[in-house]
């Protein structure tokens, strides 16, 4: 006797994540201070506008993030509120105050109204560099409730991935963070190149390990940036390869990347001393401050 066939049971419903919101931010710890960028586009379907999504109070916190806005800017307030009190003793410090704040406007504002597995939820990841009372910087990263230390680097929104592979190429714990804002002007570039709803122009922020030294931000088009790279270089890899180019037409193309990057390097002399990356000293409070030239 042939037993009954089984009855089919159905495929579980794939449940879906929540959606990565559409940015990128990061933070970057250097030999001298912290760098904090973003892009500068917003998207509100069906329209988009910019924003400058690096928010910083005194000399003493930097916040960047990705997700709902709104909770980012709340998040920002409060800070600011309990560093007017009181900054994090160390960076340990930091990360529990970060904590603590991300998990009430949780718990409050978010998991109030909507299931923490629905990918329709608001979401809040917040990227926060702190000065604290030992000195030391902190670099904290929030991924919903979740807050850790980052000795590196973070990202955070739709371009994390592509920021963080070609940040393992550059990175140097040894670059200073006016190396590390040219090589990083490159990365945002090539993120809001490749990667749907980051855009607009480049927002990068240094916080210095110099008490005394202003945390400095500018907005950044990359007309130029790396003298063409990769463009150039993988022309001259595919030539190098290729018996049938002329050794001349090599030649000349090697020439013509070397002139491109030693321009590179002469406009950068020139402008050094423009306020371009110029880490500026906070004035006596006895001195008027400066007007920039």
């Amino acid at each position: 006797m042939i037993a009954p066939f089984p009855k089919p049971r159905p495929f579980p419903r794939e449940q879906r994540r929540v959606k990565r919101p559409m940015t990128i931010a990061a933070g970057i710890a250097c030999a001298d201070g912290t760098l904090i960028c973003a892009d500068s586009e917003v998207s509100y379907a069906p329209s988009k506008r910019q924003r400058e999504k690096v928010y910083s109070f005194e000399n003493h916190l930097l916040l960047t993030g990705s997700g709902n806005g709104d909770f980012m800017k709340m998040a920002f307030d409060k800070l600011c509120d309990e560093y007017k009190s009181s900054r994090p003793v160390n960076p340990s410090d930091a990360r529990q105050i970060l904590e603590t704040l991300v998990l009430k406007i949780h718990q409050e504002h978010i998991f109030s109204f909507y299931q923490a597995t629905d990918p329709e939820r608001p979401s809040l990841n917040l990227i926060v560099a702190s000065r604290c009372k030992d000195g030391r910087l902190a670099l904290v990263r929030t991924r919903d409730t979740a807050a850790i230390l980052v000795d590196r680097y973070e990202a955070t929104g739709s371009g994390e991935d592509l920021f963080e592979y070609w940040a393992r190429l550059f990175y140097r714990s040894t670059l200073t963070m006016d190396l590390m804002s040219y090589l990083t002007l490159f990365i945002l570039r090539e993120v809001k190149s490749n990667v749907m709803g980051c855009g607009g122009d480049s927002h990068i922020v240094w916080m210095p390990k110099d008490e005394n030294t202003k945390v400095v931000g500018r907005f950044f088009t990359e007309d130029m940036i790396l003298a063409g790279f990769p463009d150039r270089v993988v022309q001259i890899l595919v030539e190098c390869r290729d018996l049938g180019v002329d050794d001349k037409r090599l030649e000349r193309d090697l020439v013509k990347f070397v002139e491109a990057v030693n321009a590179v390097r002469q406009e950068e002399k020139r402008k050094f001393g423009m306020g371009k990356f110029i880490r500026e000293k906070q004035p006596d409070k006895d001195t008027k401050p400066t007007e920039p030239e």
